[in-house]
């Protein structure tokens, strides 16, 4: 038989015996193939076979592509990722992790482990055993539930769950505690507080925290009592004995 030019390509081909290249039979009458790499774009089959042999065909030698981890079902979904994610909501998607369900529509869950998201237009950020169940809404963390629309949710807390109770919510809780730069209060002019907002600043010539608010246009500043928080020793003479007092916020 003539030789087949490497590079051509066929949409139909009808042999009768065998197919031959550079004298070595790949495909036989039986439609055996004998090749030492095979590419395509798509591979139909009943059952794919594993021999010892140098020529036998194992999956595993493909390099994987976008599509061995992106799968497409039903309600336009998408699922990014190895594990046994599952998305079912409009055009919601999961792009990681494991073990996450998507169900609303337009709703997302970017990663984590036993994650679900049943809100639309709403996103858990990551963790593990978060549910979001309202519209709008943000949950990541550990054991948060957002139960309401337009709520935002962060738990640190793995041996607690929390949820959220009303609508329009944001709850934080951060097991050792909420840390925030202040501001000095002759930093922040009328302009900046936005009407029916407030903000915490320090006053440098007092040494105290204030509080400024806007409400109808007027801006009101509120003292708050602030008392040194350091630890301190005294010495006194008692009798020819001399004490020591240690005195610790902490433990008062």
């Amino acid at each position: 038989m003539t030789d087949i030019p490497t590079d051509a390509r066929f949409s139909y081909l009808d042999i009768t015996e065998s197919l031959s290249i550079n004298e070595t039979i790949c495909i036989d009458n039986k439609r055996n193939v004998n090749c030492n790499e095979l590419r395509c774009n798509r591979i139909i089959t009943n059952e794919i076979l594993n021999t010892q042999e140098d020529r036998s065909f194992n999956p595993t030698q493909f390099e994987p592509s976008m599509n061995d981890y992106l799968k497409q079902s039903g309600n336009n979904c998408f699922t990014l990722g190895t594990g046994s994610n599952h998305c079912d909501g409009k055009n919601s998607t999961v792009l990681g992790g494991d073990y996450n369900e998507s169900f609303g529509s337009y709703s997302t869950i970017i990663g984590g482990k036993e994650n679900e998201n049943n809100g639309n237009y709403s996103i858990v950020l990551g963790g593990k055993f978060n549910q979001c169940f309202g519209n709008f809404s943000a949950c990541f963390g550990v054991n948060g539930v957002a139960q309401h629309d337009n709520t935002f949710i962060w738990n640190s807390d793995e041996k607690e769950s929390i949820s959220t109770t009303n609508v329009q919510q944001c709850l934080i809780n951060a097991v050792n505690g909420v840390f925030m730069k202040l501001p000095k209060s002759n930093m922040i002019r009328t302009d900046h507080v936005p009407d029916g907002f407030m903000c915490f600043c320090w006053d440098p010539i007092d040494e105290r925290i204030c509080m400024k608010t806007k409400q109808n246009g007027t801006l009101y500043i509120s003292q708050l009592a602030t008392l040194p928080h350091e630890i301190s020793v005294q010495m006194q003479l008692n009798g020819g004995n001399i004490e020591i007092n240690l005195t610790n916020p902490d433990h008062t």
